[in-house]
C-alpha cells in the first residue's frame, strides 16, 4: 500500500500497537479508490472481521464516512455498490446501525429534495433507492435473528446474500422503475400565498418508494418540481368542502404534504390501491415495479383499499396480508419453484380467489405462502449462487403439505418493519415537537412542553437512542411529568428530555431480534406520561407524600441547575418504575431549525482523539450527537456540568482558582489536588484539538467544567476556517487556543509543576495527533469532499487540507515539535485575541468575561 494509508489511530497510551482494522481498510478504500478490484478487497476484509468483538461499534464510527462514500463520491468510487451491499449486510446484523445508516441518507435526500435551492435531482433518487434496499434489508434480512446464538460469519454470508440480491436488481433508468404515473390534480407548489392555495394539473409517478411530480408526462427528461419520500408516509382521505375526491399523502418524517384530487371515484381508487401497496410493505429484494404493479392488481381483486369518508388510513392489516401473500407467490415464481396450492395468508384468511394474479397463463401462480419473509438462518442449509435465503424457505414452504403461512411465521418479518417504523417515527415526533413549541412565544413554551409530551406514546421496546451498537439497551419507560425542560434561543427551541429507562440485559444489535421473538419480553406499550403510573398503582401507593411533594416543589430555575445525581434520586424517590432492575435515569437534547451534521463530524474526530491522546495527561469529552435530519437532531446530555458564563455570573465568583477552593477545599488537600489534575488534563487536551481543528466562538457559554473539575467544549458550529461575522470574529480570535490569566492562575501559575505538566499533556497530545495525522487528514479529506457541511462551503477542502496538515506539524522533524508547541502555549497565554473576542461577546450578547 501507499505511504499514506499505513498507519491507524492508535488506543490512547499505547503508542506503536497494531492499527484499528476498520480504520485501516477505510483509509485502504479512499487511497486506492481509482484501482479497479480495490473496494471488494477491503470489503471481504471487513466481512471476515465480522466474529471480533466491538466490531459493530467500528464500523459505527466510521459510519459517517462510509455513508458518504456511498450517498455522494459515486465518481471517486466506481465500484460503490461493492460498499453498499457490506453496508446492507452490517445493518442486518444491528438495528441500531441500520437505523443510523437511514439518518444519514435522509438527511441526504431532503437536503436534495427538488423543492430545495441545493437540490441534486441525481443525490435524491439515489437516496430514495438507498432507503430502499435498507428497508428490504431490514426487513427480509437476517436482523430479526438474535444474534447471541448464532455464528456470525455463517449469519454474515446469508446477510450478503439478501444485499446483493436487493442491489443487483436495479433498473437504473427512470422507466423502468415506474411502478405506476398518470396525471392529477396538485394543490400548490408556488412561493406566493396565491400559488399554494392553486390547483394544477400535475404528471405523477410513484417509483423507489418516492412519489415524484412534474410540469408534463416526459418525466425522464425533465427536473422533477417536488418528490415525497413514502417510506414512512401515509395517504388519508378526509372530506373536502369543494372535491368529492380528494386525497393527500403526509411524510411523517418531514412532514411535507401533497393535497391530491382525481377527476373520477375510480381514478381515485386506483391511485389509493398503488399507494396502498408500496406503503405497507417494501417489495422483497429481486422483485420489479412489474411485480409491485401485480400486488396491486392482487389488492384491487381483494378490495381492501375501501376507506370512509372520515377514514385516514387503510384495512392495514387486511392489505398488508394481501401484499405479503402476493409478494411471496411472485418470489417463487420467480426463482422457478413449483408451489403447491396452499389455503389461508399472512395474518388473515382470504380466499384464493381474491388474490389470484392477472398474468398469463404460462405463469399463473397459485396461492401461495408468504413464508420467505420469516427465513432464518438456524433453518436450513446457506444458499449458493447469491440467492438469499428466504427464497429457499419460500420453496421449502411451497412443497410443506402444511401452511406456513400463519402469524407464527410472518410475525418476525413484520415486527422487524413495525419496530424500525417505529423506533424512527418517535425519534421525529420528538424533533416535531421541538418545531411545534419554537412557533409559540417563548415565555408559553415551557407551560406547552408538557401536554405535548402527555401526546407522545413510548412504543413497545424503543430504546435510547444515543448510544452504540454493543452497549447494552436501555429501554425508554416514561418521561416523569414536568420534570423535561425548553431552553430557549433567538432562533430555536431546544428541549432537555428527561426519561425512566431500564437497562437490559441484551446488545442495542440485538433489540430487533429480542422485539421479534414470538414471546417479546415486556412487550407492552407506555403511554408517556400516565399509563405506567396507572400500572403500578400499588407501588404508587407505597411512596411517600413527603417524596410526590419535593417532586414538584422546585421550580423552574432550580431544576435546571439541580445536580444530575440529586434529580436521579429525587425522581427515582417518587417513581413507581425505580423499583425496576436496571432502573436509571437518562436525558437527551432535542434540537429542531438546526443543522447539527458538522457537529456530529467534530464529535466523531474528538472521539478519533479520545482514543489517541495519552490519557495519563489528556482528557476528553466525547459525547453522542445524532442528526435527524438537515434541520433536526439529538444531542447527549451532559449531566453535572455548567457553562463559565454562567458560573462567572453567580454571586459569590471571584475567580476560577477560588472556586475551586470552594468546592473541593483548600489548595494542598486531596480533592483540589485531583480536581485540579482534571482541569490540567483536560485543558491540554482541549487546546491542542482547539488549535488543530481551529474551534471559533470559544466564549463562556461554550465553555463547561464538570462536577470532577474537567474542562470541556461544546457547541461547534465555527470551525476548520468557518469564523462568526463573516469570519471578522476569526481574525480577532486569532490565539492558537483559549488560555487565560485565570487558567494559568488555578494551574498555579507558569513556573509550577502544574503548569509544566500541562506544557506536557500539549506536547505528548501534539505526538500522538501528528503520529496520526495521515489517518485525521483522510478523514477530513473524505468528509470534505463535495460536502455541504458549513466548514467546507466556506473554505474548500482542497484549502482545508494542507492548513491541517501544516498545524499538524507533519513537514517538521521529530526533534523540533516540542519547542514548537511550547511556542504555541506562550503564544497562546492570555493573547490579545481572546481578551479581544471575549470583550466583544459580552458587549453583544451579555457573555461574562
Amino acid at each position: 500500500l501507499p505511504a499514506q494509508v499505513n498507519g491507524g489511530a492508535r488506543r490512547a497510551g499505547e503508542m506503536g500497537e497494531p492499527t484499528l482494522d476498520v480504520e485501516q481498510q477505510l483509509l485502504r478504500l479512499w487511497h486506492t479508490r481509482k484501482e479497479k478490484g480495490q473496494a471488494a478487497s477491503v470489503v471481504d476484509e471487513l466481512s471476515a472481521m465480522i466474529r471480533r468483538a466491538g466490531i459493530l461499534d467500528e464500523v459505527e464510527f466510521y459510519l459517517p464516512q462510509l455513508a458518504h462514500l456511498i450517498i455522494t463520491l459515486v465518481e471517486e468510487l466506481p465500484e460503490m455498490a461493492v460498499l453498499e451491499r457490506f453496508m446492507l449486510a452490517v445493518c442486518q446484523l444491528s438495528v441500531h446501525l441500520a437505523l443510523q445508516y437511514f439518518w444519514l441518507v435522509y438527511a441526504a435526500l431532503e437536503e436534495n429534495n427538488p423543492k430545495r435551492a441545493t437540490r441534486s435531482q441525481s443525490v435524491y433518487c439515489r437516496c430514495s433507492l438507498l432507503l430502499l434496499h435498507l428497508e428490504q434489508c431490514v426487513v427480509y434480512g437476517h436482523g430479526v435473528q438474535d444474534r447471541r446464538s448464532q455464528d456470525l460469519q455463517n449469519l454474515m454470508q446469508r446477510c450478503v446474500q439478501v444485499a446483493t440480491q436487493s442491489v443487483g436488481e436495479d433498473d437504473q433508468s427512470t422507466s423502468g422503475n415506474v411502478i405506476f404515473d398518470g396525471w392529477l390534480w396538485k394543490k400548490g407548489g408556488g412561493h406566493s400565498k396565491l400559488g399554494r392555495r392553486t390547483w394544477s394539473r400535475r404528471f405523477l409517478q410513484v417509483r423507489q418508494r418516492t412519489l415524484f411530480y412534474y410540469s408534463n408526462s416526459d418525466a425522464g427528461a425533465l427536473q422533477a418540481r417536488g418528490a415525497l419520500s413514502l417510506s414512512a408516509a401515509q395517504v388519508f382521505v378526509p372530506p373536502h368542502p369543494k372535491y368529492d375526491f380528494y386525497f393527500k399523502v403526509v411524510c411523517q418524517q418531514s412532514g411535507l404534504v401533497f393535497h391530491l384530487r382525481a377527476e373520477t371515484a375510480e381514478e381515485r381508487s386506483q391511485w389509493l390501491r398503488v399507494l396502498d401497496a408500496v406503503l405497507v410493505l417494501p417489495q422483497p429484494p429481486g422483485l420489479t415495479s412489474s411485480d409491485v404493479k401485480l400486488a396491486v392488481t392482487s389488492l384491487s381483486k381483494a378490495s381492501t383499499s375501501t376507506r370512509t369518508r372520515s377514514s385516514c388510513s387503510i384495512d392495514y392489516e387486511t392489505t398488508r396480508a394481501v401484499i405479503c401473500n402476493t409478494y411471496a407467490q411472485l418470489t417463487v415464481r420467480n426463482n422457478g419453484a413449483e408451489p403447491n396450492s396452499l389455503p389461508g395468508s399472512p395474518t388473515a384468511p382470504i380466499s384464493a380467489e381474491s388474490v389470484a394474479i392477472e398474468i398469463p397463463e404460462s405463469e399463473t401462480l397459485e396461492p401461495a405462502t408468504a413464508s420467505f419473509v420469516c427465513g432464518s438462518a438456524s433453518q436450513g442449509p446457506a444458499i449458493s449462487g447469491g440467492k438469499s435465503s428466504f427464497i429457499s424457505d419460500a420453496r421449502s414452504a411451497s412443497s410443506s403439505k402444511e401452511s406456513v403461512a400463519t402469524d407464527e411465521t410472518l410475525g418476525p418479518r413484520l415486527a422487524a418493519h413495525d419496530y424500525f417504523n417505529a423506533q424512527r417515527n418517535f425519534i421525529r415526533a420528538l424533533t416535531n415537537l421541538a418545531e411545534e413549541l419554537r412557533a409559540l412565544p417563548p415565555e408559553s413554551r415551557q407551560a406547552r412542553l408538557q401536554p405535548g409530551i402527555d401526546a407522545l406514546e413510548i412504543p413497545p421496546m424503543i430504546y435510547f437512542p444515543l448510544g452504540k451498537s454493543e452497549e447494552r439497551v436501555l429501554r425508554l419507560l416514561r418521561f416523569p411529568e414536568e420534570e423535561s425542560l425548553v431552553f430557549n434561543t433567538k432562533a430555536r427551541c431546544p428541549l432537555m428530555m428527561v426519561i425512566e429507562t431500564q437497562q437490559m440485559a441484551y446488545s442495542v444489535a440485538c433489540a430487533l431480534g429480542v422485539f421479534s421473538s414470538p414471546q417479546p419480553p415486556q412487550a407492552s406499550s407506555f403511554p408517556a406520561a400516565d399509563a405506567a403510573k396507572a400500572s403500578a398503582l400499588a407501588l404508587e401507593g407505597e411512596k411517600s407524600a413527603d417524596a410526590n411533594n419535593s417532586r414538584c416543589s422546585l421550580d423552574l430555575t432550580t431544576k435546571k441547575r439541580e445536580n444530575w445525581s440529586d434529580k436521579s434520586a429525587r425522581i427515582g424517590s417518587s417513581s413507581a418504575l425505580s423499583s425496576m432492575s436496571g432502573w436509571r435515569l437518562s436525558s437527551l437534547i432535542v434540537k429542531s431549525n438546526d443543522d447539527v451534521r458538522q457537529e456530529v463530524f467534530i464529535a466523531q474526530l474528538l472521539s478519533y482523539f479520545a482514543r489517541i491522546f495519552p490519557a495519563d495527561v489528556c482528557w476528553l469529552k466525547p459525547y453522542h450527537i445524532l442528526a435527524t435530519g438537515p434541520d433536526s437532531g439529538l444531542i447527549e446530555t451532559i449531566t453535572s456540568a455548567q457553562d463559565l458564563d454562567r458560573l462567572k455570573k453567580a454571586p459569590g465568583y471571584r475567580s476560577l482558582r477560588h472556586l475551586f477552593e470552594l468546592r473541593y477545599g483548600a489548595s494542598d488537600t486531596p480533592s483540589f489536588k485531583a480536581a485540579q489534575d482534571n482541569f490540567c488534563r483536560s485543558l491540554a487536551a482541549y487546546s491542542i484539538v482547539m488549535y488543530l481543528l481551529l474551534l471559533r466562538d470559544r466564549h463562556n457559554g461554550n465553555l463547561m467544567l464538570d462536577a470532577e473539575g474537567h474542562y470541556f467544549h461544546i457547541d461547534f458550529g465555527f470551525v476548520l476556517g468557518h469564523s462568526t461575522g463573516k469570519q471578522i470574529g476569526g481574525l480577532v480570535e486569532s490565539a492558537p487556543f483559549k488560555l487565560t490569566a485565570e487558567y494559568v492562575e488555578l494551574l498555579d501559575g507558569t513556573q509550577s509543576a502544574t503548569y509544566a505538566r500541562f506544557c506536557e499533556g500539549c506536547v505528548r497530545a501534539m505526538k500522538a495527533a501528528r503520529a496520526n495525522g495521515n489517518s485525521i487528514c483522510t478523514l477530513v479529506e473524505i468528509t470534505g469532499t463535495r460536502s455541504r457541511l458549513p466548514c467546507f462551503l466556506q473554505t474548500p477542502i482542497a484549502q482545508v487540507l494542507p492548513k491541517l496538515r501544516k498545524r499538524l506539524m507533519m513537514d517538521k522533524p521529530e526533534s523540533q515539535l516540542e519547542a514548537e508547541v511550547l511556542r504555541l502555549v506562550r503564544s497562546a497565554n492570555m493573547h490579545k485575541g481572546t481578551m479581544y473576542y471575549d470583550k466583544a461577546q459580552r458587549m453583544q450578547r451579555g457573555i461574562a468575561i
